[in-house]
């Protein structure tokens, strides 16, 4: 097989993905654009997540900001019917370092959660994180 040659001033067809599409540039996530995602920025909130999770499920996703696959991810959980709590690592690391230890699984990133009644009952990283479950998860099916 000959390998194809390319010259100065060849053009190529790229996929572009759905992010940049929208004017958004990889890896930067502009969570505004998606109501549903909301920033976990705080040990209050953090506690506060928990505490809403005695009463139904909430979801919390540990965001890399310099990651393809956690804004990939992230882009996914933004269409989901449901908020999304985003911890963006970079921003709160301790915080991050918390959750890993109040849960008791390892840092990971992308890494989600959803709670029930302070307890992780699901958990999963990078393209195991399956949106559809977590959109059942939180509608408490």
């Amino acid at each position: 097989m000959q390998k194809p040659s390319v010259s100065k001033g060849d053009t190529f067809k790229l996929h572009v993905s759905p992010l940049l599409t929208r004017g958004l540039v990889h890896p930067m996530i502009q969570m505004n654009l998606y109501p549903n995602l909301i920033p976990l920025d705080s040990a209050e909130k953090l506690d506060a997540l928990f505490e809403r999770s005695n009463q139904r499920p909430v979801a919390l996703i540990k965001h890399s900001n310099t990651c393809g696959i956690s804004a990939d991810i992230l882009y996914q959980l933004g269409r989901i019917d449901g908020d999304i709590h985003v911890l963006t690592i970079q921003q709160n690391r301790p915080l991050s370092a918390f959750v890993a230890e109040r849960i008791g699984h390892r840092h990971q990133s992308p890494q989600v959660f959803v709670l029930k009644d302070g307890k992780a009952i699901y958990h999963a990283t990078h393209y195991a994180i399956d949106p559809d479950k977590i959109a059942l998860l939180l509608a408490d099916l």
